[in-house]
């Protein structure tokens, strides 16, 4: 919220960027690791793959994307990492420029027309670039709307309520029961 005051103050419309494939665009696994391949793709029986990029479910998937996310900020766009929040990048030369927040494969920016512009053409050199929204656009699970008047609002409706349509057993009636003491009714 802190950030999107910033952008609104200085009239600054916030938007998203989606990557695609995150971790498979991630720096290079630092271990060997080896899959068996999907059925589909035909390999013949007794041959296995070796990851040169982690997979979603590594351990260590994270850290190496956020490794490359880091590279490609501060080294390749010559941006600041927050001493506060680590996910939080910023561009300032006699004063703010833009600044994006980070979240796993989602980044939510904005900045002053130059720095959009290298941002979007930065991050598509180094990155596969998804989707790229801005005016009402979810982010993190936040609905995040930008109004005619420049106000922007956050709402979290749309993910409370696929939180509330989860069903979790109370009655639990198999090995993997539930502790009672940590059930409660909602």
């Amino acid at each position: 919220r802190l950030l999107t005051s910033v952008m609104v103050s200085k009239g600054w419309t916030p938007k998203s960027i989606d990557i695609r494939t995150a971790f498979l665009q991630a720096a290079p696994l630092q271990r060997e690791v080896y899959v068996r391949p999907p059925p589909e793709c035909k390999v013949p029986k007794g041959y296995c793959w070796r990851l040169k990029r982690p997979a979603y479910g590594l351990i260590d998937a994270c850290r190496k994307w956020n490794e490359k996310v880091v590279q490609v900020m501060i080294k390749e766009l010559k941006g600041r990492q927050s001493v506060i929040d680590k996910a939080v990048f910023y561009w300032n030369s006699g004063g703010i420029h833009g600044f994006i927040s980070t979240h796993v494969d989602d980044f939510y920016f904005a900045g002053n027309p130059a720095f959009e512009e290298m941002i979007k053409n930065g991050i598509a050199k180094y990155m596969t670039v998804g989707t790229s929204e801005q005016g009402s656009f979810k982010y993190a699970g936040i609905q995040i709307s930008t109004h005619p008047d420049g106000s922007v609002s956050f709402s979290l409706k749309n993910y409370i309520n696929e939180i509330c349509q989860i069903d979790i057993p109370l009655n639990c009636e198999t090995e993997n029961q539930v502790n009672p003491q940590l059930q409660r009714e909602y």
